[in-house]
């Protein structure tokens, strides 16, 4: 009588494919996970650009301010890192000029604080022409060297 031989996989087969698979999904997590950190900073970039706009749109708005300081580089408006918001409100009360630009640092900064991490905003002027730059701690590592920032030009003409 023939006997024949039962053909398939042997145990070696099997564990080379699984090696192969397991290989193959370490790259796909890999992948995913770089498109997330990815995507997050292009959330926190686009957050950055959206608080400076709003700062230069707050500046903009307040143009009696603007204009009065228009000989004076540093002014409310000018803003340099790790300054402290101070308690002005101008959402319930009269403010005057001054007072509304206060106002606008104040939630500004704010906001910077609390939409990015660790951020933190820096304004400087020469005569009514101002730059505006947001700067965050994407990778959250707590090295001012691996600070990322965006910077917007915000020139003003008077009439």
């Amino acid at each position: 009588m023939n006997k024949k031989h039962n053909s398939g996989f042997t145990l070696l087969e099997v564990l080379i494919a699984l090696l192969v698979l397991s290989v193959g999904l370490l790259g796909l997590a890999s992948l995913q996970t770089r498109g997330l950190a990815t995507g997050h900073n292009a959330y926190l970039r686009s957050q950055a650009v959206l608080l400076a706009r709003d700062m230069a749109e707050r500046i903009r708005t307040n143009a009696n301010y603007v204009l009065a300081t228009e000989e004076t580089d540093q002014t409310i408006y000018t803003v340099d890192y790790n300054q402290t918001p101070t308690d002005t409100d101008c959402s319930s009360n009269s403010c005057s000029p001054a007072q509304l630009a206060q106002y606008d640092i104040d939630q500004w900064l704010t906001s910077l604080t609390n939409t990015l991490p660790t951020g933190d905003g820096q304004i400087t002027k020469t005569g009514i022409a101002y730059v505006i730059t947001v700067r965050w701690d994407s990778e959250r590592t707590g090295n001012i060297e691996d600070l990322k920032s965006y910077s917007f030009n915000l020139n003003l003409r008077s009439s």
